[in-house]
């Protein structure tokens, strides 16, 4: 869970009260939206949204995951005015044990539920988190069936021993622009962690775009940057392996992937603070067509200043909406410390 800080507290007191919200941090970025005040988001045991798809099966349906629960997803419909309302479950198979699941993503008729690959609270290496699970929809038993498993747990600790380790475990042949730079930052990131300064490699962005050979999916890390941005990696095509063959990085600065999300011809990501830390978020958005392998993807901000813990994102123009981490329930109680919420974004 990622605490609000006063920054974005009184962002939204002012966009509450009909203002626009100005760019905090790049000022040279033009408003191109509204960001409205924060909502609840559903209600226990979800409370700690991390990721957003709209169901391939139901496209009124939306797919939210908590990235602490497993065994299931809960599905809202799009309300009339840019909300999420009408909370159900989606129950996830149990034949796959998978732990903090930040990012689900679509690729063609199938959904990937992404983990985080990091580490735990203790600094513990967590195999459960290391997974990307794809899922597929059973018309006939009306629910979820798993179709592969993209398991890493068994050799990512080896893949970012070493540079030629991470590039030959990681990376296809031929090799792909900036995978050397990826596993540098990778391999330092390893290295560098210690119980009181956990930093690790985590993933909690994804999203499938659409290509010259289908639709393949692309991770985005939160951390670590790489040469100073923000990347994606391109999954092989198969879906049954941790391997890459694409590498796009973001040119937005200092800051991490959150969130992914495809609508048309437009990805739209949340990108925010690395570190657990109270700066604002921002969204962003570029061409799908510009998110190649090697490319240094400009793209444009289109609002700045969304709380710190946006995690999820659901497009449904003129609206964009921002889902935001809460915390779970603690000591035996059933309400959430703090409940998920829902940041309606107005585009211009």
């Amino acid at each position: 869970m990622r605490r609000l800080g006063t920054t974005w507290l009184a962002l939204a007191t002012a966009a509450a009260c009909g203002g626009s919200v100005a760019p905090a941090s790049d000022p040279a970025a033009t408003p191109m939206a509204e960001i409205d005040a924060a909502r609840v988001l559903g209600a226990p045991p979800l409370c700690e949204a991390s990721g957003a798809v709209p169901a391939p099966w139901d496209p009124g349906l939306v797919l939210v995951v908590d990235n602490e629960i497993s065994d299931r997803l809960f599905g809202f419909r799009l309300g009339p005015h840019g909300t999420l309302v009408e909370q159900e479950v989606v129950a996830l198979p149990g034949a796959v044990r998978q732990e903090d699941l930040e990012a689900l993503a679509v690729v063609a008729d199938k959904i990937v539920a992404v983990g985080s690959h990091s580490r735990s609270k203790k600094c513990r290496p967590q195999p459960e988190r290391q997974r990307m699970r794809v899922l597929r929809w059973d018309e006939d038993a009306g629910a979820l069936a798993d179709f592969s498993l993209v398991d890493g747990a068994a050799r990512w600790s080896a893949h970012t021993a070493s540079l030629e380790a991470c590039v030959a475990g990681l990376f296809t042949r031929p090799l792909p622009e900036l995978c050397d730079a990826v596993c540098e930052a990778l391999v330092a990131a390893e290295r560098a962690v210690t119980r009181d300064a956990c930093v690790t490699p985590d993933v909690e962005g994804a999203v499938g775009i659409p290509g010259a050979d289908g639709v393949r999916l692309w991770i985005g890390l939160r951390r670590p940057r790489v040469n100073g941005r923000p990347v994606l990696l391109r999954l092989t095509a198969g879906l049954d392996e941790l391997r890459f063959d694409g590498v796009a990085s973001l040119n937005v600065g200092d800051r991490g992937v959150r969130a992914l999300a495809l609508r048309e011809d437009q990805v739209w990501a949340v990108l925010g603070p690395t570190p657990e830390a109270t700066d604002s978020s921002t969204l962003w958005r570029a061409p799908a067509a510009d998110i190649v392998p090697g490319a240094l993807v400009r793209g444009e901000i289109v609002a700045d200043g969304l709380p710190p813990s946006s995690e999820g994102l659901v497009i449904d123009p003129p609206f964009v909406i921002v889902l935001t981490d809460g915390e779970q329930p603690r000591h035996g109680h059933v309400r959430c410390e703090e409940s998920a919420g829902q940041v309606r974004v107005r585009l211009r």
